[in-house]
């Protein structure tokens, strides 16, 4: 479907009528982000709405309107915006300092509850994001079996660093994406999820070669066909 057609559609004409103080601000962003967002998961078009505040399991744009908030942040707030145990847990934490930049009862708390709901888990690294714990859950795969080769499933996300790339949502045939190296690339092996023969005759006929593998339930951000 061409562009044409969808932004001269009386739908998104009607949108930008709504959301006019979300228009400008989305043009004050194209100056200042690259896409005019922060996160890939935020692109729409013509652009998507600023949202001022929220409560529950809704949340108001710029311009007034209310919505039902069904991405729940990026699938974080099973409790909803504001719930008012978080809050308070979170105003005693503020509390108690802002940042503390040395160990803590708190962390070792949390680690407790990770363990118990994953048993098997005897020791813990916090990571500040998904990407970065995939990235280093390689390095240290690699460290440690000295293996480079990883088998990783199509569709499947893992985070953006360098060796996550290609066969998310492009380059399907394990070609580099913009600005990876051809030698990480070729240190992947994509294969189809769901299908435990392509992964098994994989790994027969690269036996000397010694490939490690990643794997993950398939999240709301990846598909399996």
């Amino acid at each position: 479907m061409s562009r044409a057609p969808l932004e001269s559609s009386p739908i998104v004409e009607a949108y930008r009528a709504r959301t006019r103080e979300s228009a400008a601000l989305a043009g004050n962003a194209a100056a200042q982000f690259p896409s005019g967002i922060t996160h890939d998961s935020r692109h729409l078009r013509p652009y998507g709405v600023f949202v001022d505040h929220a409560q529950g399991a809704r949340k108001w744009d710029v311009d007034g309107h209310e919505y039902v908030d069904y991405f729940g942040g990026h699938g974080a707030l099973l409790l909803g915006h504001g719930n008012p145990e978080v809050l308070t847990a979170v105003h005693e934490a503020l509390d108690q300092g802002t940042h503390f930049g040395s160990s803590h009862r708190h962390e070792l708390a949390w680690a407790s509850v990770v363990q118990r709901l994953i048993p098997t888990a005897d020791r813990l690294r916090f990571t500040a994001s998904g990407t970065e714990a995939t990235h280093l859950a390689l390095r240290l795969a690699r460290a440690f079996t000295g293996r480079n080769k990883v088998i990783r499933f199509l569709s499947n996300f893992h985070g953006w660093h360098d060796h996550m790339t290609s066969g998310y949502s492009s380059h399907y045939d394990g070609s580099p994406t913009s600005g990876v190296l051809t030698s990480v690339a070729e240190s992947i092996v994509l294969l189809p999820p769901g299908d435990l023969t392509p992964c098994a005759m994989c790994c027969l006929k690269t036996v000397t070669s010694r490939q490690s593998s990643s794997n993950q339930p398939v999240p709301v951000s990846a598909w399996s066909p």
